[in-house]
């Protein structure tokens, strides 16, 4: 998948690092990602997790979203850069790690909080350094549990 991805990126395919995830089908996968370098490990649910997975038709531009975040990743104020950095940085590898064992133990309930802390992180953390691009209506329209 390494050289694949490689390859692709000679290509004007833009492919992204988690398309290679693909190949894993069906199997649950944990992505680790440090600079250029990533690593896969796959999960073992102790019982199956079912989830819905549903396109709310919108689009979005992934090369002004991600010129954003870069942007106040390096440069705003300080406040804002701060709070995306630890969205994005601490707390999400808090999230993550956690997510990973309710995958683990099977426990869908607990993935399923650990989902809506995370859009609630994104929401007060990351929405505001391209809140054009990232508000998503349509989707904080959807009734949570």
């Amino acid at each position: 998948m390494e050289y694949a991805y490689r390859g692709e990126v000679l290509t004007p395919s833009e492919c992204g690092r988690m398309d290679q995830v693909c190949a894993y089908g069906e199997i649950p996968v944990f992505l680790t990602f440090d600079g250029d370098d990533m690593e896969m490990e796959e999960l073992f649910p102790r019982q199956s997790i079912y989830m819905a997975i549903a396109d709310l038709n919108q689009g979005e531009n992934t090369k002004r979203i991600l010129s954003n975040l870069n942007y106040h990743f390096m440069r705003e104020n300080e406040h804002l850069r701060e709070r995306l950095r630890y969205a994005l940085g601490d707390a999400n590898r808090e999230i993550l790690m956690d997510a990973r064992r309710a995958i683990a133990q099977g426990d869908s309930v607990g993935l399923g909080q650990l989902m809506s802390k995370a859009q609630q992180l994104f929401d007060k953390c990351v929405l505001p350094a391209c809140s054009e691009e990232l508000t998503g209506p349509i989707l904080h329209e959807v009734p949570s549990r």
